[in-house]
């Protein structure tokens, strides 16, 4: 047995995402910090960001847009920030260019410094019956970038047990409805057409679960503290490549946010976020006070992701350890004890208590397996996303 391979020491030097748009074009070497810094904001910012820190940020802003001023939202971020920070001339000069250049985020009014309540359907009871099951599965274990992102064991494999075991007839999934991507299949358009077909077929009253076992990398890895996982053809051949072919945490998770209707949503990471560690795939993310596990470098990019009722997300591990995969079991411990615990009870098994089983089982094996390692899978969950039960019958 072995732990998981890690990318390649190349993502060191990386410069992260452009906003979540359907495609993206490739960034200039020169505006590639800008776009960087813009993804820092979107995934950092937040009504308790200390005053010290905004202006620091807003002059880290300035400098970007001197050197590249073709960044809309990056504008309208200076803005937000420079009013926060009572400096009106700023505001009102990066709000006109924000305005000029037609800023996305302007349009759609978004502000992550101010507290906004849930909607409406956030605080509504859930649906008290599941219309129809979907899916999204993604293993990616070989890259097209192979020189400079080492392969992985087991993710092929984890995706498709866990598609098979949707599908079965203990959990009930119909195979058209279960999307399954992996390898070649799993490029970042690849992903986000899924997504995107997702969006049109599923209904408020559904259930949606998305899982994903890929490389990635911590927010602590990379200087602007963005966190991401690589996809098929992400490349490593430059700043400029990477930042155009990766697919960024915080644009997952605002996909899944604003473009699912689903008030029932489970996300199950087993995503390597270690950086220059050898041989991990662990998965991060923001521990909510309900998580199992400890606070330990968490990706802000899931914070609050499950706030509303009916939502669940699992990692594979803490941020800053291992999550190691098995030669003999031919799979991620973590996957692998997740998918037994979903079969417990003839598939009748709440989530919050499955995973209980699969963290428990994947501490004690790692311990036993490769001491002195240790790895605890964490969770977030609403207490209606810990009771949903994946076998439950639909109604369409």
């Amino acid at each position: 047995m072995k732990p998981r391979a890690p990318f390649a020491a190349a993502l060191v030097f990386a410069a992260l995402f452009c906003p979540a748009l359907p495609l993206r074009a490739q960034p200039s070497d020169a505006c590639t910090p800008g776009w960087s810094m813009l993804n820092q904001l979107r995934e950092q910012l937040t009504p308790e960001t200390p005053t010290e820190m905004l202006a620091l940020l807003h002059s880290k802003a300035e400098s970007r847009l001197r050197v590249c001023r073709n960044i809309p939202d990056l504008w309208y971020y200076r803005h937000l920030l420079a009013r926060r920070l009572n400096n009106a001339t700023d505001a009102a000069y990066a709000l006109k260019l924000a305005k000029e250049m037609d800023s996305a985020a302007l349009r759609e009014a978004s502000n992550p410094l101010v507290k906004t309540p849930p909607p409406p359907a956030a605080t509504a009871p859930l649906p008290s019956a599941i219309r129809e099951k979907w899916a999204l599965v993604v293993g990616v274990g070989k890259f097209q970038d192979a020189g400079n992102i080492q392969s992985l064991n087991y993710t092929v494999s984890d995706a498709t047990a866990f598609s098979a075991l949707l599908t079965s007839p203990t959990l009930g999934f119909r195979k058209d409805h279960v999307v399954q991507l992996v390898d070649s299949q799993a490029s970042l358009l690849g992903i986000r057409t899924a997504i995107g077909q997702l969006r049109e077929r599923v209904k408020e009253d559904d259930l949606l679960v998305v899982y994903m076992a890929s490389h990635g990398t911590p927010r602590q890895s990379d200087p602007n503290g963005v966190s991401y996982v690589l996809t098929y053809d992400t490349r490593l051949d430059s700043s400029a490549s990477l930042y155009a072919t990766s697919l960024q945490m915080i644009d997952l998770t605002q996909l899944l946010k604003r473009d699912i209707r689903a008030r029932r949503l489970v996300l199950i990471l087993d995503t390597c976020f270690s950086g220059d560690a050898t041989g991990v795939r662990s998965a991060q993310v923001y521990a909510s006070p309900q998580v199992v596990g400890a606070r330990t470098e968490f990706s802000t990019a899931l914070e609050g992701f499950a706030g509303t009722e009916g939502r669940v997300v699992m990692s594979a591990s803490r941020a800053d350890q291992p999550s190691w995969e098995s030669s003999k079991l031919q799979h991620g411990y973590f996957t692998y004890f997740l998918l037994d615990a979903l079969q417990q009870k003839g598939g009748k098994i709440p989530l919050g208590e499955a995973f209980a089983l699969a963290r428990q089982q994947t501490m004690q094996a790692v311990a036993r397996d490769h001491p002195p390692a240790q790895q605890e899978p964490t969770i977030q969950q609403s207490p209606a996303g810990s009771a949903i039960v994946l076998s439950a019958p639909t109604t369409n």
